[in-house]
């Protein structure tokens, strides 16, 4: 009955759901719920710790791979602009020639 317990308290939950919210995870499906659990250092609410930070991760790439994709069109816009400027100052230099 000791050990049933201990095992209890380290896991968190049943091994099943252990394994079931691990393999969800693993395929990048970090919405699903991992069973909530009284025992703040056990596995599940390890994977519950572990689900959050790879979601605030994700969250944080995207935010920061929209940054780039914004940066990135400005600065084709600014080449472009500063490619017909470039034209037009060697047309305007050839019909001065």
């Amino acid at each position: 009955l000791y050990l049933r317990r201990t095992v209890g308290m380290e896991l968190g939950g049943d091994p099943g759901d252990a394994r079931d919210a691990l393999a969800q995870i693993a395929e990048g499906n970090l919405t699903y719920p991992v069973p909530a659990t009284a025992y703040p250092d056990s596995l599940m609410q390890g994977l519950v710790r572990m689900q959050q930070s790879l979601r605030q991760l994700v969250g944080e790439v995207r935010h920061s791979t929209d940054s780039i994709t914004t940066a990135s069109s400005e600065i084709a816009a600014g080449s472009q602009d500063l490619s017909a400027r470039t034209e037009s100052q060697a047309s305007a230099l050839q019909e001065t020639a």
